[in-house]
């Protein structure tokens, strides 16, 4: 918890003074530490204490409220994600379709309304929580009493809730980025070559030692770069085409270091993708099987302690998101650095 406040809070606080970083679909990625710090803030510890005392003592009011943002942070996470995946996707593909970059003129409108929809589903999403959320008296009345901040759903709704929280949270979001993923990777693999018979020649007959120079005019670079846009982590980076004013191609060299950067663009991807997956399936296997299988043969011990391990494994990602979207995209790990140094030097 601690962790994951903290290492949300340095990159969002780096994000938010580092001009360099202050662009259009930076929104996404901020949106995503800020629910991400939520999280930390509004479940964790609420969840922890409650599992440890098995019972509820914030009464009724935070009975509502808290689950509610709970379930809002973590749409919000799961939505945003989402909305990362495809807009890299994006604006990787689009410039091959097009012929220009997908980010042109009101660029900060777009993102700002992607983030808007993204908090209103979210919160539409959540709202059954705080209808039916309410706390409940168990034991013997005037002997042993003790309360529970439960779901009080009528007839089955709450087994379909669960189904639609499993599809809306963890199963479409993970779709998005498997399919987006999985078309940057073929991308990186085939456009970057295919689409320059000069770089095709060489890919194709890597036993050629002829010496290539490309140059490109004045007036294309300019072009080049001025169509470049900041990127989130090293895949977009990786899809703009890095020319100078006089390119050299050195046959098989430059073959191989494309194909090592691609292949690390896709391992990472993969990595982003299936924690992603481990961090939230088994929270939502379980909150399933409970609806479903309300009369399982396990002990409460159990069932605590298997409830425990699923919300410890469901919380890590928001220090994996921080980790893989924030500290391993490089201007914010080069500005943590140089901030890191200069405190360092204060002290020593």
């Amino acid at each position: 918890m601690v962790f994951g406040i903290a290492t949300n809070s340095v990159i969002i606080f780096v994000m938010v003074f580092n001009k360099k970083l202050m662009t259009s679909n930076i929104l996404l990625l901020l949106n995503l530490f800020v629910s991400d710090m939520l999280l930390c803030i509004f479940c964790m510890p609420f969840t922890l204490l409650s599992l440890i005392r098995r019972s509820w003592p914030f009464g009724a009011f935070m009975c509502k409220s808290i689950p509610f943002l709970q379930a809002v942070s973590i749409f919000v996470s799961a939505g945003t994600i989402t909305s990362i995946a495809f807009d890299r996707m994006f604006q990787i593909t689009a410039k091959h379709f097009t012929g220009k970059s997908s980010v042109k003129c009101k660029a900060s409108s777009k993102y700002g309304y992607i983030t808007l929809i993204i908090w209103l589903v979210s919160v539409a999403l959540a709202s059954p929580i705080a209808v039916y959320q309410e706390v409940v008296e168990y034991g013997i009345p005037g002997l042993f009493t003790y309360s529970k901040c439960v779901e009080n759903w009528p007839n089955n709704h709450k087994s379909i809730y669960s189904l639609t929280i499993l599809f809306a949270q963890l199963l479409i979001p993970n779709a998005v980025m498997l399919v987006s993923h999985y078309r940057i990777t073929r991308f990186l693999r085939s456009h970057r070559f295919a689409k320059n018979p000069i770089l095709r020649n060489i890919y194709n007959n890597p036993n050629n030692n002829n010496h290539i120079t490309l140059t490109v005019d004045k007036t294309e670079r300019e072009e080049m770069i001025s169509s470049e846009t900041p990127t989130y982590t090293l895949s977009t980076s990786a899809a703009n085409t890095c020319y100078t004013s006089t390119t050299e191609v050195h046959d098989r060299r430059y073959i191989d270091r494309e194909v090592v950067r691609n292949n690390r663009i896709t391992i990472f991807l993969l990595t982003i993708t299936v924690l992603f997956g481990i961090s939230w399936l088994p929270w939502n296997v379980f909150n399933v099987l409970a609806d479903f299988m309300a009369g399982f043969d396990v002990t409460a011990q159990h069932l605590y302690l298997i409830l425990a391990v699923c919300h410890l494994i469901a919380m890590s990602s928001a220090t994996t998101n921080a980790i893989f979207y924030g500290f391993l995209h490089t201007t914010i790990k080069h500005d943590i650095t140089r901030r890191v140094k200069r405190v360092t030097n204060i002290f020593v």
